[in-house]
């Protein structure tokens, strides 16, 4: 089970007793978090990735939901790639070519 932890304020997790903390936190959701489901599928499903790639943009370019939305269908549409695959490429942090361009015209357009 991988837990991905955000924050808006940059190295606030760099410290030993931040990790420690937030690895019981996910040592005793795990539990519960499979009992609820049945079983853990390591994938998201394609909707929740973009849900997860919003929050990402959201955290780091200071966007509304709407303008995160915007973001990952202008990239989506100018670069020919899925949004999925643009969703799954801003959680592993390799956006295509200009995507940085895509996500300022969403910041200044909304």
């Amino acid at each position: 089970m991988t837990v991905s932890v955000y924050s808006p304020q940059p190295g606030v997790f760099r410290d030993r007793r931040s990790v420690d903390t937030l690895m019981g936190y996910a040592d005793a959701v795990a539990p519960m978090v499979h009992a609820a489901c049945g079983s853990l599928d390591p994938g998201l499903d394609p909707e929740s990735e973009i849900g997860v790639a919003q929050g990402i943009l959201m955290a780091r370019h200071d966007l509304s939901f709407e303008q995160a939305q915007a973001a990952l269908e202008r990239i989506a549409s100018a670069s020919g790639i899925d949004i999925h695959q643009i969703a799954r490429d801003v959680q592993s942090d390799t956006l295509p070519v200009g995507a940085a361009t895509h996500i300022l015209f969403a910041r200044l357009r909304h």
